[in-house]
């Protein structure tokens, strides 16, 4: 599956949770109107048994409404990971035999002070070309890649998450069914969602932590000293 049909998948989800909720709401009430009023304890405890739920219920919506604001797009970032390989460092790190021949040129053909000079300035510059593969491309894309790798594991865990929450509300709707077992439906989903919110923010943690990776990555590319300090090298030396 891929990336966008995992998202899709999980849009379809949370759709399959919001109906299911209204399933469990309906047998809550159904349920109600049954129990007979010598058990007005169960009556008691299923009626605080859905307003824990939705205590639980509200936090789940938030996440959701956040989170598909900006769910992310790995393929676009993998993408643009390729291309700085592709685009960048295959054509830049080849012209750093350019260098190297005009090198050998200078030495064989070219003599004297200009000649000089010019080979002081395009060592350099044969550095700084060779880091902007070996750094700056390979760095980009290694720091694209990685944060495209945290956006997949992020949404298999939701998606697995929201599939195992779907369970659970369907269980709930199984136990609400009776009236002794009515109580422990709402006891049921809002444990599902606990455990959907904890999976949810552990895997925004990893994905964090993998920004904050790839944003050092890319700190650490361009600040190669071969670049001097963030500067492409003088090609002129007085």
């Amino acid at each position: 599956m891929d990336a966008q049909a995992l998202l899709d998948e999980i849009e379809r989800l949370v759709n399959r949770i919001e109906q299911l909720v209204d399933e469990l709401y309906s047998a809550v009430r159904n349920i109600l109107e049954q129990i007979p009023g010598w058990l007005g304890w169960v009556r008691d405890r299923l009626l605080d048994a859905w307003d824990y739920l939705c205590e639980k219920l509200q936090p789940l919506w938030d996440w959701i409404a956040k989170y598909f604001s900006k769910p992310g797009f790995p393929w676009d970032l993998q993408s643009l990971a390729g291309r700085w390989t592709s685009e960048v460092g295959g054509p830049v790190g080849g012209q750093a035999t350019v260098a190297d021949a005009g090198t050998l040129l200078a030495d064989d053909v070219w003599v004297g002070v200009a000649a000089d000079r010019y080979k002081q300035a395009l060592a350099p510059q044969r550095a700084a070309i060779a880091a902007a593969k070996s750094a700056l491309a390979d760095g980009m894309s290694k720091a694209l890649s990685g944060l495209a790798t945290a956006l997949w594991v992020e949404f298999g865990v939701i998606a697995g998450g929201l599939a195992t929450l779907v369970g659970c509300i369907i269980g709930a709707i199984a136990s609400t069914s009776t009236v002794f077992g009515a109580p422990a439906g709402p006891f049921i989903a809002a444990a599902g969602v606990v455990v959907f919110l904890t999976a949810a923010t552990g895997a925004g943690f990893v994905l964090s932590n993998a920004a904050t990776n790839s944003k050092l990555d890319i700190e650490r590319a361009l600040a190669d000293p071969a670049f001097g300090s963030g500067k492409w090298p003088k090609a002129v030396v007085s």
